[in-house]
């Protein structure tokens, strides 16, 4: 029997932008153009500047683009830069269903994966697209925590 990792990973691989259609373009679109506004308010911050700054001591084979400064990192630090610039403001989408989220913050990861690997905007929409889809699914399966509650739902579970 396959992982869910492994599931998910035949799912992602076995889609394509063609599959979409167009509305669900348009709403990708602007989840992504919302999300990079987000980062371009959050750049002044603090926050932001110390993350551009740790990103930039470091130099990477694979390269990847830090919004809105042009300087360029590792992957894994170039996605926190912008990370820390998209959640600054706290005005990225959120999503509501028995546990809420920023289905969004996905976005800092997709376009540091796709630039790395050389592709383009259809395979960032459909990446960005999958993201939502497999955030939203999974907050509609997990158990609702107890209103108040500050641990997971899971962890007062008995055993």
């Amino acid at each position: 029997m396959p992982t869910i990792a492994e599931r998910l990973s035949e799912y992602s691989a076995a889609t394509h932008f063609r599959h979409y259609p167009d509305d669900v373009v348009h709403l990708a679109k602007r989840m992504i153009i919302d999300t990079i506004g987000c980062a371009i308010g959050g750049y002044t911050s603090e926050p932001s500047k110390i993350a551009r700054d740790v990103a930039g001591m470091v130099t990477s084979a694979n390269p990847c683009t830090i919004i809105g400064s042009g300087q360029t990192s590792s992957p894994d630090l170039a996605t926190f830069a912008n990370g820390v610039m998209i959640r600054y403001l706290d005005y990225n989408d959120g999503y509501t269903s028995n546990e809420s989220g920023h289905p969004s913050d996905s976005i800092a990861a997709v376009l540091s994966a796709t630039e790395m690997a050389g592709l383009g905007g259809r395979r960032a929409i459909t990446a960005t697209v999958i993201a939502y889809e497999v955030f939203c699914r999974l907050g509609m399966r997990l158990p609702s925590a107890p209103r108040g509650s500050t641990t997971s739902p899971t962890a007062a579970s008995p055993a």
